[in-house]
């Protein structure tokens, strides 16, 4: 009987209970996402979007333990690096993992993760969905953001992950690639329907109120409601360590000769995209990894690097995904790239090339070190830029597509554009504009002083100075 309610329930109009999965996969998008049925083996099925609406019918009214991807992919391989589309936030809530929290009911678990929110001044969740023996809480985004903001969306996922920690946050179910139980399913273990138990009807921390009715945030007032501090706050902090650091340097004395340096946090913004945003320090490595794969699609399409080459790409690439800290499946991830770069090659060519990264990525999460110019410095490889572009032989066609992987010529072409496009936005002329709107003034300055004016009534008519006048009058004579 209640499979039979639930397969009715497809067919009436949109119902967020049952369709759940709809507020953040749109049918009308290209690309795919993942449903999966754990068993024996796990079995998964990746699904194109335009599809999916009718893969739900399918497949889960009455199904028992399905997960969906809450994320989109533009291959139908639900790693990391096929991400075309970051949806939403999310943390999976094992609340039945807590002494405290163990067997009280989906609606007294929601009422107690929307006090912890409020008690940790974070926006309440769009969804609260009763996973059968714990919660799922989601805040979908008012629109999906591209990969390229993967380490800000991932800096964002842990620290909400860590807000909630007294709801029993999985900290390992945070990444771009994570499964969760699919609402309309039945949960194995304890015999429940998985099913929403809060929809936030409400804007609030400046959400506004999707097509559905339900709360959507925009990602970048979301994430700095959530992280520590805002764009604006960073820019003030960053002058402020400027401006100290000057004082410090005219009043401190200089170290005596045998003294050592001492390191100095610098912040650092990857090829200048933006200066305005808040800095994730794993922006940089997942931006170059953005650039070698555009750079591999550039020289060779889809059909993989030629014989010669994919080694240098399918290290690097490791180099950067290692870096980048996006996701704990860093094997998985390697692999899906050296299809990309080599599909040819075997597993074992694959952990012949990586296999270094792999034991320093391994030795950086235990917190080792190791020693450079005196230093104790993280054991992940890094590389300058000018190295990077004289390895990938990058030319001059094909460092405008370069969003990090810049040549110190194209950094500072860039930079000078910034730039001016900064003193434009404020009101500047340039110098075009500028010349020609001064010999619009001296025109002007010169008819009213063949009518007869002075200086002062001439600078008060076109409003500069009456230095200003004189010179451009001079000029006529």
């Amino acid at each position: 009987m209640a499979q039979r309610q639930l397969a009715l329930a497809y067919e009436e109009p949109f119902d967020v209970a049952v369709n759940e999965p709809l507020l953040y996969h749109d049918a009308e998008r290209f690309g795919f996402t993942a449903l999966l049925r754990p068993g024996g083996k796990p079995r998964q099925l990746s699904v194109r979007l335009k599809d999916l609406p009718t893969v739900l019918r399918q497949q889960c009214p009455g199904g028992t333990d399905l997960y969906i991807a809450q994320n989109e992919f533009f291959r139908p391989n639900r790693q990391v690096v096929n991400c075309s589309r970051l949806t939403s936030c999310y943390v999976d809530l094992d609340t039945y993992k807590l002494d405290a929290l163990y067997g009280k009911p989906a609606e007294a678990l929601t009422d107690r993760l929307l006090r912890q929110c409020d008690d940790e001044q974070l926006p309440p969740p769009s969804i609260v969905v009763y996973s059968g023996r714990g919660l799922q809480a989601k805040w979908l985004l008012e629109r999906p953001i591209p990969p390229s903001a993967l380490p800000r969306w991932q800096a964002l996922q842990a620290e909400l992950g860590r807000r909630l920690l007294p709801m029993g946050a999985d900290l390992r179910a945070l990444d771009a690639s994570r499964v969760l139980r699919l609402v309309g399913s039945v949960n194995s273990r304890s015999g429940d329907v998985v099913r929403v138990v809060h929809l936030q009807r409400l804007p609030t921390f400046g959400s506004a109120i999707g097509p559905e009715g339900v709360a959507v945030y925009p990602f970048d007032s979301f994430f700095d409601d959530v992280l520590p501090l805002t764009r604006q706050e960073l820019a003030q902090h960053r002058a402020e360590i400027i401006e100290r650091t000057e004082v410090d340097k005219r009043l401190r004395p200089k170290p005596a000769k045998s003294d050592k340096p001492t390191k100095r946090l610098q912040l650092v913004e990857p090829g200048r995209l933006s200066s305005a945003r808040r800095i994730i320090p794993s922006e940089l490595a997942w931006a170059r990894l953005t650039d070698l794969r555009k750079l591999a699609e550039l020289r060779h399409g889809a059909a993989g690097l030629p014989s010669g080459q994919r080694n240098l790409f399918v290290f690097l690439g490791a180099c950067f995904l290692s870096s980048a800290l996006v996701t704990p499946r860093f094997r998985a991830e390697v692999r899906e790239l050296a299809n990309e770069f080599a599909p040819s090659w075997s597993p074992q060519e694959m952990m012949s090339c990586i296999s270094s990264i792999q034991r320093r990525l391994e030795a950086s999460s235990r917190g080792e070190t190791v020693e450079f110019q005196g230093q104790p410095v993280d054991p992940r490889y890094r590389f300058k830029n000018s190295t990077l572009v004289d390895w990938l032989g990058i030319t001059s066609s094909e460092m405008p597509h370069m969003k990090a992987i810049l040549s110190a010529d194209e950094a500072r072409e860039r930079d000078r554009a910034r730039k001016e496009a900064e003193r434009r936005a404020r009101g500047s002329l340039c110098r075009t504009a500028y010349l020609q709107a001064s010999i619009d003034k001296a025109q002007a300055a010169q008819a009213l002083k063949a009518e007869g004016r002075s200086l002062a009534e001439i600078a008060k008519a076109l409003g500069i100075s009456r230095t200003s006048v004189s010179r451009y009058c001079k000029r006529a004579g």
